[in-house]
């Protein structure tokens, strides 16, 4: 009688001990990645004739892309900066602006080519004429094929974020996480899918460049999490 109590008691240990949850992994704080951006684009808006026009040429653009309207834009999108920079191929519009949904609120830019060098001979098959200041028409062409990295965000119509706070979504990633802290890098707007993104980074304790990223979708409450060195040497 006494081993089959013992071997009972046995038998329970072990099933509480794989009911148990998972202890969390110990990480501390690192270095903070640097967040999406463009270093090149001055803190203002430039006045030129050329630039005001290419300005009103991406306004429509990006609204005709996404199906925003006037009304939207002006609730949500404030144009911070803009520029035409000159490089290898030509010279190019670029435009910085702020989004933001109800508490966040996020900087992002987009860029098109705007005028292409005489002699440079990519994307011949789009027709597009060198040496010569784009039309709407042909920057349209120019972003629908990313010609010359010419590019439009993608962006929602989205009205509300699927969390109360930041620090809900905040503890919402950390408990997906499984581990003690995350380190969060920021807000940020995928340009490619017109979410908002935040990130956080954190370095496991007692290993060697190993570290935690982590991304919650605020839109939808999906999670990104995934082991990666902390460097890339």
């Amino acid at each position: 009688m006494k081993w089959y109590q013992l071997a009972t008691m046995a038998f329970l240990l072990v099933l509480l001990s794989c009911t148990e949850e998972d202890p969390l992994k110990h990480t501390s704080c690192t270095e903070q990645l640097s967040v999406e951006g463009d270093a090149d684009l001055e803190d203002s808006l430039c006045t030129s004739e050329q630039c005001i026009s290419y300005l009103s040429i991406w306004k429509a653009l990006f609204m005709e892309k996404n199906g925003l309207t006037e009304a939207y834009m002006d609730t949500h999108i404030e144009i911070t900066r803009s520029t035409i920079k000159s490089w290898a191929k030509g010279m190019s519009f670029r435009v910085g602006y702020r989004y933001t949904l109800d508490w966040a609120t996020v900087e992002s830019w987009d860029s098109f080519i705007v005028q292409i060098t005489a002699d440079d001979s990519s994307f011949q098959q789009l027709e597009l004429p060198r040496n010569t200041f784009l039309t709407a028409a042909e920057v349209r062409i120019a972003t629908e094929n990313r010609a010359f990295s010419s590019s439009l965000s993608e962006l929602g119509t989205a009205t509300e974020l699927a969390y109360a706070s930041r620090e809900g979504a905040f503890q919402d990633l950390l408990e997906a996480s499984g581990v003690t802290t995350l380190c969060e890098l920021g807000l940020q707007l995928d340009r490619n899918t017109g979410t908002l993104l935040l990130r956080a980074l954190a370095t496991y304790e007692g290993e060697e460049n190993a570290c935690i990223y982590g991304e919650l979708d605020l839109l939808s409450g999906e999670k990104n999490i995934k082991d990666m060195p902390c460097v890339i040497n």
